[in-house]
């Protein structure tokens, strides 16, 4: 979700993995969230990155499925290799539905390396969602079900 400036978080003392979501940030990641349980019945494993504006949306994803399994992974930092989140995904059941809470360009470059399009461009935005349907966590091994930006989230009803 939308996070606080990176400056003003700076001149308080907060390093970039410190920035909160702003308020709005919240409100429009709750409002997505809610479109996204919507579309989906389930979420068994909430992966997300270390950061705490990540952790902050994970918190509101699982809001919405109070039974997914919570997880910090690092390898979704920002600086992270695309090509480090196949392995933990591959240790998960083979059934399960994982959402993956991290940052860009980063996810947008796992997405790619899923898909076996490593210079797809996608524009996934804050609190933005996508789907990806794999039988096996591997480079090129996904199929794109949908992509949704936040607009379009928050206006299923």
């Amino acid at each position: 979700g939308p996070a606080g400036d990176k400056g003003a978080c700076q001149r308080r003392g907060l390093s970039d993995d410190e920035r909160p979501l702003t308020p709005g940030g919240r409100r429009k990641t709750g409002k997505a969230a809610d479109g996204l349980a919507r579309l989906l019945e389930s979420v068994d494993v909430i992966a997300c990155s270390p950061l705490l504006r990540a952790r902050q949306t994970a918190d509101i994803l699982a809001r919405r499925f109070k039974n997914a399994r919570r997880v910090v992974w690092a390898q979704l930092k920002p600086d992270a290799g695309c090509d480090t989140v196949i392995a933990p995904l591959a240790a998960l059941s083979d059934d399960a539905t994982v959402a993956l809470v991290g940052h860009e360009p980063h996810l947008s470059g796992v997405i790619a390396a899923l898909l076996g399009c490593r210079g797809l461009k996608l524009e996934l935005k804050k609190a933005g969602s996508c789907l990806l349907s794999l039988d096996k966590p591997r480079r090129g091994a996904a199929k794109l079900v949908w992509l949704l930006q936040p607009k379009q989230l928050r206006a299923l009803r």
